[in-house]
């Protein structure tokens, strides 16, 4: 018989409980195939201390082997409906400004570990009738680490990313060519408007930074949609105090594209284990027929041409302009997990049912 490893549960509920394991959650979150900060406790601290109206409550599930942190499993509660049912959930962290949150694992250690953790969480949250992994990564090894559990799992949609192995000019001449065509007349049209200068300046004050990004995407159809970071409070404080957190460790990368000395468009990015993510990108709106966030997306791709710091650059998500850029596509999925509750059963039913559906009107 195959020796079962022993692991020892903690269930921290505190930032000052979590903040000694701080430095071994982010190296485990950087030996992970999709290499997402979104899972670092670098973001999920500045989640839990920021985002409290979004959940019940939150705790995080660590196991240890021997004095070794080697699983993390960040959870929060909510209230849920669905199929005219109110229920309780155990999610993993999300809401607008953080998604695709995963179970952080060592990489020797496989479904025994993931096993010990989901039932710890249930444990905890026992009214709870599933565990809901939203939006993750296709490349996440939890997809592979489900069977034998109750469970469903919805393809959610395609994110865009591109490994940076090419040079910028090979790169740029595999364009569409009408995209190519009208990428260069806006780069002509901008170039008459004053100098055009790329900044990524990793030295300057970090709010400052965040503020440039907060205030440029305010001047974009966010801010009319009232979708911006500068339009609720809540976000703004977070992001600030999330950019002072990421500089701390070296991986806030704001980048900005100015004309005559007016910043135009610019993009918040992270760079973590060699993944450059580019998360928000505004542009001033009355600079729209320039191509702004075009624009900013070509000199970022010509500032890490040949960085050996950066081997992919990621979006995550998906926009219809992205496949002008020739991205690379992987799926993301929503996975849920039950409990053998009756309650639980039915709604893995009508789950399975609700996608059944769908892929029958799709056809």
């Amino acid at each position: 018989m195959k020796h079962q490893p022993e692991y020892q549960i903690k269930v921290l509920q505190s930032l000052a409980d979590i903040a000694p394991y701080a430095g071994r959650w982010n190296q485990l979150c950087a030996g992970l195939p999709h290499q997402n900060p979104l899972m670092s406790h670098t973001w999920l601290s500045t989640y839990f201390e920021y985002c409290t109206d979004d959940f019940l409550h939150w705790s995080v599930i660590c196991a240890f082997q021997g004095d070794e942190l080697v699983g993390i499993l960040p959870v929060i509660l909510v209230n849920s409906r669905r199929y005219g049912l109110n229920f309780q959930e155990i999610s993993l962290p999300y809401n607008s400004e953080t998604m695709s949150v995963d179970m952080v694992i060592a990489p020797q250690h496989g479904q025994a570990l993931y096993d010990v953790l989901y039932k710890a969480a249930f444990r905890q949250y026992p009214k709870a009738r599933y565990l809901h992994l939203r939006r993750i990564d296709g490349l996440s090894n939890s997809l592979q680490q489900i069977p034998g559990k109750l469970h469903v799992q919805e393809f959610i949609e395609n994110g865009a990313g591109m490994a940076n192995d090419s040079d910028f000019a090979s790169r740029k001449s595999a364009l569409p060519k009408n995209f190519k065509s009208n990428l260069n007349k806006a780069r002509n049209k901008l170039e008459r408007e004053g100098p055009c200068t790329f900044v990524m300046d990793n030295t300057a004050d970090p709010l400052q930074q965040m503020q440039i990004v907060i205030d440029t995407e305010r001047l974009s159809w966010k801010g009319q949609a009232g979708s911006a970071i500068a339009c609720s409070e809540k976000n703004v404080r977070f992001y600030h105090a999330l950019a002072q957190r990421l500089a701390a460790q070296g991986w806030l990368r704001v980048h900005y594209l100015q004309v005559n000395n007016q910043i135009i468009a610019a993009n918040m990015g992270i760079l973590f284990a060699g993944n450059l993510l580019l998360w928000k990108l505004g542009y001033d709106e009355q600079h729209r027929k320039l191509s702004p966030g075009g624009i900013l997306i070509e000199e970022l791709l010509k500032n890490v041409d040949g960085d050996k710091n950066v081997s992919r650059v990621d979006l995550m998500t998906n926009e219809d302009w992205y496949t002008n850029w020739n991205m690379q596509w992987r799926p993301f999925y929503d996975l849920y997990i039950y409990t053998w509750h009756p309650l639980s059963l039915y709604l893995a039913a009508m789950q399975k049912l609700k996608i059944r559906i769908k892929k029958l009107l799709k056809r």
